[in-house]
């Protein structure tokens, strides 16, 4: 079963990069939220090199805010106090180019907010057993926070996590309090997703642990019902209504549910904290006795299968795909100069040496980069993995030496001959080739935005990540990417063709020498 349909509205991750930040380099945008970005990276050099792992980087704009720093902080200290399985793993904390950061781990998947829609649209429901085995799980990772004096205070279905090999995470302890019983003091504790804030904690009052289970349980009634119990047009609303409990119960919405069920979703979203369930392991204990009824329990094998069927095998596909590009050694992916004297045997075939030679136009002189870059093939990867988890990249093979290539084998083979004609590899020369020949392409771009140069000579560096069938992507690095010169020569580069070829993609970075002449 496959919702493509369904998924015009669901954000996927960016395109593929290559941005050095600090110990690790960015490989592609996940999400973006209002306080933080998150990417995709791998660690460069150090330990766990080659690794890949998540980076939650705080927005530059809220850099200069001390209270918005301050909870960022205060965010990274607990998360990397807690280890749980059913608790995001932090590797790593810190500040680099000023912004601070978390390292986490890496866990392909979707928040289950995007099961519980994906369904409703549908017009279904989540299997109530998987349901279970969802809350259950998220309320064992938030009690062994509570028993350090940690409570999480944002609890809800989009920061329940499940893996496409069917684990369950808690994330994002943004606003977590760490110490029981205290207040709400800072910025933005208290705003938020009210909808699934215990009545005391929207009050601004005092909260401890029974805040999270109120939100545990408020999540399960909108899983079981695809409604939101105290969702009203007017934020005043919202709370009279947590204020008095003002919602429908779940069997009106659902008359199949279980009157036990319908007993433990009512018991966590009670108003008093006195009369919910002491703890979030006396919560979870109550779905595992309902889930002890069941002919059989749900395994992670099954909440996987669903989860993988629900968003369809393009999502699938989309969200575990390895990078594109593969370097032998980690540390290849910070981009740094290549050295290469004319003896070094390395500036052979398995360097792409690019001459200088640049072209004055109307005060603007540039050139393809002067130094050598190497380029790195990319092995075949293999996608077929159990219960989701994201294959292991094969190593990577060895380039084939050069040999002479027609002066046509720079053109894309036709879709039906491009397996017959396309040689066995991406050569220096080919590339060398391509590049010289449409020069004037590019030459437009640095006289239009020349103020974009930040110094009189330089060069923008470029990755290219060129497929087998000759097509290119072209991504502009460094303090360059985002300015209006790098989108415009990331669309003309794009339009280059390169000789198709076999063994998957190649990954080239070329910088491109410039020199403003006054």
């Amino acid at each position: 079963m496959t919702v493509s349909s369904s998924l015009g509205d669901l954000p996927g991750p960016g395109p593929w990069q290559r941005r050095p930040f600090g110990a690790y380099v960015l490989l592609r945008k996940l999400a973006e939220g209002g306080m933080a970005e998150i990417f995709l990276a791998r660690r460069a050099d150090g330990e766990g090199a080659g690794r890949d792992v998540v980076i939650k980087r705080m927005r530059e704009s809220l850099v200069g805010q001390p209270d918005f720093v301050e909870m960022f902080r205060q965010e990274a200290r607990v998360a990397a106090s807690l280890s749980h399985p059913h608790l995001v793993r932090v590797y790593d904390q810190g500040v680099s180019e000023g912004r601070p950061y978390l390292c986490m781990e890496f866990l392909p998947g979707e928040d289950f907010s995007t099961v519980v829609r994906l369904a409703s649209l549908r017009g279904e429901y989540v299997p109530v057993p998987l349901v279970l085995r969802v809350l259950a799980d998220a309320a064992r990772g938030l009690h062994h926070a509570h028993e350090l004096d940690i409570v999480h205070r944002d609890v809800s279905p989009s920061n329940l996590y499940v893996t496409y090999s069917g684990l369950v995470k808690v994330l994002d302890f943004g606003v977590a309090q760490a110490g029981a019983g205290s207040t709400a003091s800072r910025p933005g504790s208290v705003l938020g997703k009210s909808v699934y804030m215990a009545p005391e904690q929207a009050r601004g009052g005092v909260v401890d642990r029974r805040a999270d289970v109120f939100a545990l349980g408020v999540s399960l009634y909108e899983a079981l019902t695809h409604v939101r119990p105290f969702a009203r047009e007017r934020e005043q609303a919202v709370l009279e209504a947590l204020r008095k409990g003002d919602c429908a119960p779940p069997r009106a919405l659902r008359p199949e549910l279980s009157e036990e069920l319908e007993a433990v979703v009512l018991q966590a979203m009670a108003v008093e904290p006195s009369r919910r369930h002491a703890t979030a392991a006396a919560f979870a204990d109550a779905l595992e006795a309902l889930l002890s009824r069941e002919p059989s329990a749900p395994t992670r094998a099954q909440l996987a299968a669903h989860l993988r069927a629900s968003v369809g095998e393009r999502r699938y596909q989309e969200k575990t795909a390895p990078p594109p590009f593969v370097e032998r050694d980690p540390a290849e992916l910070v981009p740094r100069r290549v050295e290469a004297g004319p003896g070094s045997r390395r500036a052979g075939w398995a360097l792409l040496a690019v001459a200088g030679g640049g072209v004055l136009l109307g005060g603007l002189a540039w050139g393809w980069g002067r130094e050598p870059v190497e380029v790195a093939p990319v092995p075949v990867v293999s996608r077929a993995a159990p219960e989701g988890v994201v294959p292991e990249v094969a190593p990577a093979a060895p380039l084939e030496p050069p040999s002479r290539a027609s002066p046509d084998a720079e053109r894309e083979a036709p879709r039906g001959e491009e397996k017959a004609s396309a040689r066995v590899s991406l050569e220096a020369a080919d590339i060398q080739r391509v590049l010289a020949r449409h020069r004037a392409r590019v030459s437009p771009c640095f006289e239009r935005h020349k103020d974009d140069l930040p110094t009189d000579e330089g060069d923008v560096r470029v990755r290219f990540t060129i497929h087998a069938s000759g097509k290119a992507e072209p991504v502009t690095e460094g303090p360059l990417a985002d300015r209006p010169l790098a989108r415009c020569l990331e669309s003309r580069l794009r339009r280059l063709r390169f000789p198709a070829h076999r063994g998957g993609s190649v990954s080239v970075v070329l910088p491109l020498g410039y020199r403003v002449t006054r």
